[in-house]
C-alpha cells in the first residue's frame, strides 16, 4: 500500500472512531490529523474536508463488496442478489446509523446512485436505475431508523417480492 493510501486509510479510520464518541460538527481537521497520526498538510493532500473522507470510505467499502460478492446491479434481481446486498448492508449498519445520526445519510444515497446508475444506458434504463437506487436506499434508511426489526433474511425476501413486481 502506498503512502497516500495509508494516510487515507488512517484518516478514514480516525473519523469513524471519532464519530462514535464526538458529534460530527465538533470534529476538527486537527483532531483527525492527530488521531490518524498525519500532518494537516497530509490531510489536505488527500481530502478537502470531512464529507470527502466519508465518500472515500463508502466508495471503498462498496467497491470491495461488489468485487467480493460478484453482485451485478444491471441484471435481474433474484433472491441471491437481495441476500448478498442485505447481508452487506446489515454488516455495515453501524456506518449507516452514524450517517443518520450526523445528518449525512445523503452521502450514502449518492453512493447508491453511483452504483445503480453507472452502467445505465438510455433514458428509461437511467430512470429505472435511479428508482431502484432510491427505493432500496430508502428501505435501508427506514430499516435502520426502525431499529432493524426485521432480520436481514426477512428484509431481503421483502425486497425481492416488491422489486420483482416492478
Amino acid at each position: 500500500m502506498d503512502k497516500a493510501t495509508q494516510s487515507k486509510e488512517r484518516i478514514s479510520e480516525a473519523l469513524l472512531a471519532l464519530l462514535k464518541t464526538t458529534p460530527y460538527q465538533s470534529i476538527s481537521i486537527q483532531m483527525l490529523a492527530d488521531r490518524a497520526d498525519v500532518s494537516r498538510m497530509a490531510f489536505y493532500r488527500n481530502f478537502s474536508g470531512k464529507e470527502q473522507i466519508i465518500q472515500y470510505y463508502l466508495q471503498k467499502q462498496t467497491d470491495r463488496f461488489l468485487l467480493e460478492s460478484q453482485i451485478a446491479h444491471e441484471t435481474s434481481f433474484g433472491a441471491s442478489y437481495f441476500r448478498k446486498l442485505v447481508e452487506h448492508l446489515s454488516q455495515t449498519r453501524e456506518i449507516g446509523k452514524l450517517l443518520i445520526d450526523t445528518g449525512l445519510f445523503d452521502l450514502l444515497r449518492a453512493e447508491f446512485d453511483r452504483i445503480y446508475t453507472a452502467k445505465a444506458r438510455g433514458k428509461q434504463e437511467k430512470l429505472r436505475s435511479c428508482f431502484l437506487a432510491g427505493g432500496i436506499c430508502n428501505v435501508y434508511y427506514h430499516w435502520l431508523s426502525g431499529g432493524c426489526q426485521e432480520s436481514p433474511e426477512e428484509l431481503a425476501a421483502s425486497l425481492e417480492r416488491v422489486l420483482n413486481v416492478i
